[in-house]
C-alpha cells in the first residue's frame, strides 16, 4: 500500500510543517537513518536538505540556505550547489551528499557541512580533496565499512571512487562519453547513470543506466561492467533479465540479504523490484501514469519516482518524488515458487504431532506459477490451487490419508500468512478449538508478490 507521508502537489517552495501542510520540491534523493527514526531528503532545485520524522510527518529544513552556492558551514548557514543524493554511515553519525560538483559530509548531531572532495569547478580530474573534480555527481553509495564512496559522475559518464579517510578520488569505470558497452574499466560505457546500490559484501555495484534503460553491474575490484536486466526498450515491462524493460530507472536500494533490488522508475512513474538471484523484474507499485493518489500496488500513482530507501527490516520503502515523500508497505498476497515446484511443509512433518505437510509437485505445462497456501482443518481440507496438490495431514484427533485435488486453473486461495527471509509464517487451525501461527519452510522462493 502506498501512502503520502508529507508534501503538497505542485509546491514550488520549501515550507516546514506536518504532513501535507509541508511543502517539498525536487526530492531527488532519500535516505533512512539506521534506527529508522528519521528520513532525509535532498532537494536538488531548492538546494536544501530536509528532515522528515515519519512517525509524525513533521518536516524541517536541516541544512542549506536555499541558494545554489558552495559554502561549508552549519545547518542553514551552509550552502549546496545542487544536492542530488545522500548516503548514511553505518553508525548514523554522518551522511554524505552528492552535491553536483563535490562530495559533502554532514554531521547529524550538529548539522555541520564540510567538503570531502571536489570544488565549485567542474572537471574530470582524479586527485585528492579539492584538487579532484566532478561534473554533475548525482548518486553515491558507501561501503559497509564506511571506507569508500562510489559516486555516479553523470556528465563525465563515469563511476568514481572516493576514499573517505583521505579524500583520494579515482575512476572505477566508464569511457568518459555516452554509450552502451559492457567491459572492464574505461572499456565500459554508460548513458546517464541514474542510480547506484552496493552489494552486501561490497564486491559489486548495481548501476541504473538511465540513459540506456538498463540495470548493470560493476565489479568493485576491477570495474568490470555487465548488463543484468533490461532490453534497452523504453517501456515498463516485467520479465526476467534482458526480457524485462525499464523506462528511465533511477535511485535504487537493496534488501539487507541482497535478495531484491528496488528501483525507482523516474519517467515510468513506478517502483520495480528485481530478484538478485534470477533477474526477474516485477512492478511493485505505480500505474505508470502521472499522479499522487494513495492506493495499493499498481492502483497508486507517482510524480517522478526519483529514489527509494528501505528501512532496516526491509518491510517499508520510502519513495522520494517531485513533490512528495511516499511510503510503501509490504502486503503479501501470494507466494511464487519456481517452475518445477517446491515444498511447503511443517518442520516436524513426521508423526502424529505434525500439523501439515503439503508437497507441490511439478507444475503441468502452461500452469500459472502464483501459488496460494491451503487452509487445513481436521474435518476438511480447504484448498483452491491452480493445479494438482498432494497432502498428508495429521492431528491428535484425526489422521488423513493422502488427498489428490484437481482444481480449475483459474482458481486461487487466500489465507493469512507473512514472510521473513526464506520462512513463511502461516495461520492454520490444528483443531476446531484453536488457531495459531506456525512456521513453515519454503524450498525455493522466486518472488513474493506484494505492494
Amino acid at each position: 500500500a502506498v501512502v503520502t507521508v508529507a508534501g503538497e502537489l505542485f509546491s514550488t517552495s520549501a515550507v516546514d510543517g506536518t504532513g501535507t501542510s509541508a511543502q517539498l520540491n525536487s526530492n531527488t534523493g532519500v535516505i533512512v537513518s539506521p534506527d529508522d527514526v528519521a528520513v532525509f531528503l535532498a532537494e536538488r532545485t531548492l538546494c536544501l536538505i530536509r528532515k522528515v520524522t515519519p512517525a509524525t510527518g513533521v518536516v524541517t529544513t536541516f541544512a542549506g540556505t536555499g541558494i545554489s552556492v558552495h559554502i561549508d558551514g552549519t545547518g542553514t548557514q551552509a550552502a549546496f550547489s545542487g544536492p542530488f543524493d545522500l548516503g548514511f554511515t553505518t553508525n548514523g553519525s554522518h551522511f554524505f551528499v552528492a552535491d553536483t560538483l563535490s562530495i559533502r559530509r554532514v554531521s547529524v548531531s550538529t548539522g555541520a557541512v564540510t567538503t570531502l572532495a571536489g570544488s565549485a569547478t567542474s572537471g574530470s580530474a582524479d586527485g585528492t580533496g579539492t584538487s579532484a573534480s566532478f561534473n554533475s555527481v548525482q548518486r553515491l553509495v558507501l561501503t559497509s565499512t564506511d571506507g569508500i564512496i562510489y559516486a555516479a559522475d553523470v556528465n563525465n559518464y563515469k563511476i568514481r571512487k572516493i576514499t573517505i579517510s583521505n579524500g583520494v578520488v579515482s575512476t572505477l569505470c566508464g569511457a568518459g562519453s555516452s554509450g552502451y558497452a559492457d567491459g572492464a574499466g574505461t572499456a565500459a560505457s554508460f548513458g546517464v547513470i541514474g542510480g547506484l546500490a552496493l552489494g552486501r559484501h561490497d564486491s559489486y555495484l548495481y548501476v541504473a543506466d538511465t540513459g540506456n534503460h538498463r540495470i548493470r553491474t560493476a565489479v568493485t575490484s576491477d570495474g568490470a561492467v555487465l548488463t543484468k536486466a533490461g532490453s534497452g526498450s523504453v517501456t515498463s515491462t516485467d520479465g526476467t533479465g534482458t526480457d524485462a524493460e525499464f523506462y528511465s530507472p533511477q535511485g535504487m536500494d537493496l534488501t539487507s540479504e541482497d535478495e531484491f533490488l528496488y528501483i525507482a522508475e523516474g519517467a515510468g512513474n513506478t517502483i520495480r523490484r528485481m530478484s538478485v538471484s534470477s533477474g526477474a523484474v516485477h512492478t511493485v507499485a505505480g500505474s505508470g501514469g502521472w499522479g499522487n493518489n494513495d492506493a495499493t500496488g499498481t492502483n497508486a500513482a507517482f510524480y517522478h519516482a526519483y529514489d527509494v530507501a528501505l528501512t532496516s527490516n526491509d518491510q517499508t520503502l520510502y519513495v522520494s518524488s517531485e513533490y512528495f515523500l511516499r511510503r510503501v508497505t509490504r502486503e503479501y498476497t501470494s507466494i511464487r515458487l519456481d517452475e518445477v515446484g517446491g515444498q511447503l511443509r511443517h518442520p516436524t512433518s513426521v508423526g502424529p504431532d505434525a500439523l501439515m505437510f503439503v508437497q507441490y509437485g511439478a507444475l503441468p505445462a502452461g500452469a500459472p506459477t502464483d501459488l496460494g497456501v491451503a487452509t487445513v482443518i481436521p474435518s476438511e481440507i480447504t484448498a483452491v490451487l491452480p493445479y494438482h496438490v498432494y497432502g498428508t495431514f495429521h492431528s491428535p484427533l484425526l489422521s488423513f490419508t493422502p488427498h489428490h485435488l484437481e482444481l480449475a486453473a483459474q482458481a486461487t486461495v487466500e489465507i493469512p500468512f507473512y514472510f521473513t527471509g526464506d520462512v513463511v509464517h502461516v495461520m492454520w487451525t490444528p483443531d476446531v478449538y484453536t488457531s495459531e501461527w506456525e512456521t513453515v519452510q519454503v524450498e525455493q522462493i522466486v518472488n513474493i508478490s506484494d505492494t
